[in-house]
């Protein structure tokens, strides 16, 4: 992560509950949406590419699949991998979401298992 996506993962929920804190949350929902306001309209301000001929992405797609036949011909059985696409030929790149997975599903099989217990209430 970069930088800033960093310091806005910690600084995001601090600012937001000092908001609802100071300003209550219906206050703290409208700025929290005229943010999304903002980003919206300066999503709108940026210039896409030009849309070529039909015939050109046709021949931008046919490159494109020239290059994956060649790198699964250079790695064969690369897309068997667990958790990684076939362009991953490191153990790094496929490590991160093969783990979360696994260990998502180690923790929804406990979850499964055991029960909540109600509290009684004391009498």
């Amino acid at each position: 992560m970069s930088g800033g996506t960093q310091l806005a993962t910690l600084a995001g929920p601090a600012l937001g509950g000092a908001l609802v804190a100071f300003l209550g949350p219906a206050p703290a929902f409208a700025i929290d949406a005229a943010s999304f306001v903002i980003s919206a309209l300066s999503l709108l301000g940026i210039r896409t590419a030009r849309r070529h001929s039909p015939a050109a992405a046709a021949a931008a797609a046919l490159a494109d699949n020239a290059g994956a036949r060649s790198s699964a011909r250079s790695r064969p059985g690369s897309c068997a991998r667990p958790g990684g696409p076939p362009s991953s030929d490191r153990p790094p790149s496929w490590l991160t979401p093969s783990s979360q997975g696994s260990a998502s599903a180690a923790g929804g099989r406990s979850a499964r298992r055991r029960r909540p217990r109600r509290r009684r209430p004391p009498a």
